[in-house]
């Protein structure tokens, strides 16, 4: 009897520590697509604003490679990454993706959520 309830605690114990890995693991997950996305923001918003500066003027998205294939990147992550990012979207809209962003990058996280919602974009 006491060795069934030794070896009933430890299977309990480990699953209670797999449980607290497990827990811990998402949320490393979670801030880690916080902060990949953060990071695609600021140089997307950054890039914008020296762009705005320019004395040639605006973003022309058709001819500016780094604009493209850094917005494709973005977009690239929410498509393959989007069963992972899906916890937390909106998390991702309150503290990253807000109304203060620039429209360019919204757009992508948008498409992130019609993803979510099964809408093919």
């Amino acid at each position: 009897c006491i060795r069934d309830r030794v070896s009933t605690q430890s299977t309990g114990e480990k699953l209670k520590q797999l449980q607290i890995n497990l827990e811990i693991a998402a949320r490393e997950q979670k801030e880690l697509f916080l902060v990949i996305f953060q990071r695609f923001s600021i140089s997307l918003s950054n890039h914008f604003t020296m762009i705005d500066l320019n004395e040639n003027g605006g973003l022309n998205a058709d001819t500016d490679f780094w604009y493209q294939n850094t917005i494709c990147h973005l977009a690239e992550v929410g498509r393959k990454y989007h069963k992972e990012i899906r916890g937390f979207l909106e998390t991702l809209e309150t503290i990253l993706f807000t109304s203060e962003v620039d429209p360019r990058i919204t757009s992508i996280f948008h498409q992130f959520k019609l993803l979510q919602s099964g809408i093919v974009v």
